[in-house]
């Protein structure tokens, strides 16, 4: 931790995959947030959720939401909301107090967790988290599957081998800050 409250977070790691088939679903670090802080601001691929395989009706921008609305409620609940090549993003309340996280990355806020999110067969079936969970991710693999296809492409896995990857997470004040705009 910096005297400013900031953190530099490195990873470096090295995967050994087992066979040329394998790849990750993503790769990056989750946490949660108080409900309180439920708007998000942030400057990436928007306003619609983007993934390495699936960006064309997004557009690179600066997008507000809340965290309820950035999840988005497919009739079969699955990883959804994220929002690819995102350069910062924040996370406050309503007095404009949060979080802000700087780097390059996909990231998706959401009112559920996503184990919950896993076992649930329909929508109905959720039950709101008493807090929002933060993913940002060096990268997600796309989200085709060939559950109804072909398989994912290639150029889309998230098959590296080394990977290293810098976020700087920090408290800000929106209000007072360049990001506001």
């Amino acid at each position: 931790f910096k005297s400013d409250g900031s953190v530099d977070m490195d990873c470096d790691v090295k995967v050994n995959y087992k066979s040329q088939e394998d790849f990750l679903p993503r790769f990056g670090i989750k946490f949660s947030t108080p409900l309180e802080f439920n708007k998000v601001k942030y400057f990436g691929y928007g306003p619609y959720e983007s993934y390495v395989d699936k960006h064309n009706l997004s557009k690179l921008g600066i997008y507000s939401s809340t965290v309820d609305q950035m999840y988005e409620k497919y009739i079969y609940p699955q990883e959804n909301g994220s929002h690819l090549d995102t350069q910062w993003m924040c996370i406050y309340n309503e007095l404009g107090y949060g979080m802000l996280t700087t780097g390059e990355y996909s990231f998706n806020v959401s009112p559920y967790k996503a184990s919950d999110i896993g076992k649930a067969d329909y929508q109905k079936e959720l039950g709101r988290s008493t807090e929002n969970w933060v993913s940002i991710d060096y990268m997600m693999s796309g989200v085709g599957s060939n559950s109804c296809g072909p398989k994912l492409m290639e150029k889309y896995r998230l098959n590296h081998k080394d990977t290293k990857f810098r976020v700087n997470p920090r408290p800000i004040n929106i209000n007072r800050s360049k990001y506001r705009g």
